[in-house]
Order: structure tokens, then sequence, then C-alpha cells
């Protein structure tokens, strides 16, 4: 008897094991299919905390607010929030690049966040560039062939290349602020300085006193 009551006791322990083998794992529902990107039209080539943008056949609206850490679409004419996308660090400036993505200085990250923006607004970061500490401001030339940042704590110009590739860092003047292009000259205006720093296609550094730049030529050297 005893002999018959063991084997019930493995035969149940062996039923038990194939139930539970059985089992078929929980099946993951699957993630919901991206929504088509929306290429921003772009309205100037140099960045700010508010860059207007066309968005299809409208013009919107997009804020950095450093309070809430994100970056805020507004619809001017309805005179609504379309989306808000939090970053998880503080925004600076905004850029629409030549491609239609949306660009953004983050000091606290040393970084520049590439968003693209889906058909109902929301932002998905794409890329994000690696920069020295505190990038700022951010500028594009006309043929969309370089991005230029300033980066105010290690004073100095970040040049990439239209594949958003680094390809150059130049040292500048003590906190560096607003970049602009001009033909092939880049321009950086500083916080604490009476000079703007000029930059040529070759990389040479000169420097234009604040001072004497009404008195300066569109294609001067100073």
């Amino acid at each position: 008897m005893r002999h018959w009551a063991l084997a019930l006791v493995v035969l149940a322990a062996c039923h038990s094991k194939k139930t539970e083998e059985a089992v078929p794992p929980p099946v993951e529902a699957p993630a919901p299919p991206a929504l088509p990107s929306v290429s921003l039209g772009r309205t100037a080539l140099e960045s700010s905390a508010l860059v207007l943008a066309r968005v299809e056949s409208a013009t919107h609206a997009f804020i950095a607010d450093e309070d809430e850490q994100a970056i805020v679409e507004i619809d001017p004419e309805a005179k609504a929030i379309v989306a808000t996308t939090k970053l998880g660090a503080r925004p600076r400036d905004l850029l629409v690049l030549g491609d239609g993505r949306l660009a953004v200085t983050l000091p606290d990250a040393a970084a520049v966040a590439v968003f693209t923006r889906d058909t109902k607004g929301e932002l998905h970061e794409e890329k994000r560039l690696k920069t020295p500490a505190e990038p700022l401001a951010m500028a594009t030339d006309a043929k969309d062939a370089a991005l230029y940042v300033t980066t105010g704590a290690s004073h100095s110009l970040l040049a990439f290349d239209a594949k958003l590739e680094a390809s150059r860092r130049i040292a500048i003047g003590r906190e560096p602020r607003a970049v602009l292009v001009h033909g092939n000259r880049v321009y950086v205006a500083h916080a604490i300085e009476n000079y703007v720093t000029v930059v040529d296609a070759a990389g040479e550094v000169t420097t234009a006193e604040t001072d004497n730049l009404a008195a300066c030529a569109p294609d001067s050297h100073c």
C-alpha cells in the first residue's frame, strides 16, 4: 500500500510539472504604430527661446519653458496649446533645422537634442549631440551645410556638418551668447565683452569692438 501511495505522489508531481511547463508565456501587446512625422518649415536661421515654424498650412509657436523643462507648442490662431513635451532637462534655445526637425540646447545636460514632430503634435527625440559645458545658442548657414552652437561656460563655438557630425571646435572669448551666419563668416555676441567674435571659413578668429560696428561695412573684416 505504501508503494502505491508513493507512486501516486510521483505521478501527481510529474503531472503538475508538465502542466506548469505547458502554460504559454503571456503575449505582450504590440506597440502602436508610429505616427508619420511632420516636417516643420523654418522662419529663421538663428535660435531663440521662442521660434515660429510652419506646420502644414499654419504657423505655430514653439517655446522653451525652462521652469517646466518642456517644449510647448502653441497655435496662435486657435489660441490653444497644441502639445507639451517634457524633456527632463532645462531647455534654452530652439531652432528649426533645414530638414524640418527641431533642435534644442540643453545647458545642464551638455547636449543638443534633435526632435521630429508627429501628426498629433508630439515630439520624439531622434538624435542627441554631445557638447562641451553649457550649450546655449544655435545658427545654421543658408545652405544648411553647418550648424553652429555657442557654449557659455566652455567659451567655444562648435560646428556640426550637414549630417550633424561634430566637425570643429573653436575657442573664443568669455561668455559667448547669440550666433549668426552671414556669408562665409560666423558672428558671436558675448554677454560680458564689448566686442563681437568673427570666425571666417578657415577658422581664423578676429574680434570687432561693438562701439565700432556702426562704421563697419557688411563685407569688411572689422
